[in-house]
């Protein structure tokens, strides 16, 4: 029987990783900050801080086959302080590089690191390939291109099969982040900037995702790349705020302002990402995972409605 160790297991992405690889058979380890969120015979909980203490207990590793990083401080601002700052690096950079080291002294097959496109930005005029330069425009995206380099010299140093994905936004029930506040506009009845309709980002469903990160930890031809997983095509920020108005009964409504006045204001006003996110492009342009075999097993737009459904206040 496999055996998976995953770290951020009980977040947004790594609960449903866990309730994957379990319905796949296997025995999961998974390591948490929080209590338990839930039993199976073939889990196992570690809890612990990884900001505090970012190194795990050797004796997790033993019988682990594959490992899959996945905790991280994601989808908050600059560090405030000195000890945000500490716990950031902690988590999002020393931690990877650590249990990379703890993996290949234990002979560990696999490790799987999830990273962000934020390692590469978070808008651009022309699509994201495997060649794009690096150019983070945030402290998170920062990090995970950190954690990325600390991984690939451990690669190097140890010979560990390590595999890296980098996601846009993730769609799918209880996401944290922007999400939940655009879907809270949709619900309201707020409209959004014309402009909004007009750019293209990349998107990924959760259960997509999770089905990339099973099959890269295991597919021979995944090790030692790195990978940009989105799902095609590219959708206006527009569009998806009309799937989320539609999902939660309502019809989508827009304010026709100039983009360029409304972007530098949000600009001024510190939102800079909103800004990004409403207006710039962000499209994924890497076919290499499909090559391997993945195809999501539920629709983006099925994982749009299922979000919307999660959320607290839904009545539809």
């Amino acid at each position: 029987m496999a055996v998976a160790l995953v770290t951020g297991a009980s977040g947004f992405i790594g609960r449903a990783l866990v309730q994957h690889l379990l319905a796949r058979g296997e025995r999961v380890i998974g390591v948490t900050r929080q209590a338990a969120p839930f039993a199976h015979p073939r889990l196992d909980w570690h809890r612990q801080d990884l900001a505090a203490n970012p190194a795990l207990p050797e004796e997790l590793f033993k019988d682990a086959d594959q490992v899959h990083l996945l905790a991280a401080l994601a989808h908050r601002g600059p560090p405030a302080d000195a000890g945000e700052r500490l716990a950031l690096q902690r988590l999002n950079v020393e931690h990877p590089a650590a249990a990379a080291r703890q993996a290949a002294a234990a002979g560990v097959r696999r490790l799987l690191f999830l990273s962000s496109i934020g390692a590469l930005g978070s808008s651009g005029r022309h699509p994201f390939t495997p060649d794009s330069p690096c150019r983070p425009t945030s402290v998170y995206g920062a990090s995970k291109l950190a954690a990325e380099d600390a991984l690939r010299l451990v690669a190097a140093q140890t010979g560990l099969a390590i595999t890296i994905l980098r996601p846009p936004l993730v769609i799918g029930p209880g996401a944290p982040g922007n999400l939940p506040r655009l879907i809270g506009q949709a619900r309201a009845g707020r409209p959004l900037p014309t402009g909004t309709r007009r750019n293209r980002r990349s998107l990924v469903g959760l259960t997509g995702l999770v089905e990339a990160i099973a099959l890269a930890a295991m597919a021979p031809a995944a090790a030692g790349q790195t990978y940009l997983v989105a799902e095609s095509p590219p959708l206006s920020t527009g569009a998806l705020f009309a799937a989320l108005s539609a999902a939660c009964g309502r019809k989508a409504r827009f304010l026709p302002l100039p983009t360029a006045p409304v972007a530098w204001l949000l600009r001024a006003l510190g939102r800079g990402a909103m800004a990004d996110g409403f207006f710039g492009d962000l499209v994924i342009a890497d076919e290499r995972l499909a090559a391997l075999g993945w195809q999501p097993s539920i629709a983006l737009a099925q994982e749009i409605t299922r979000a919307v459904q999660a959320e607290p206040g839904n009545h539809t």
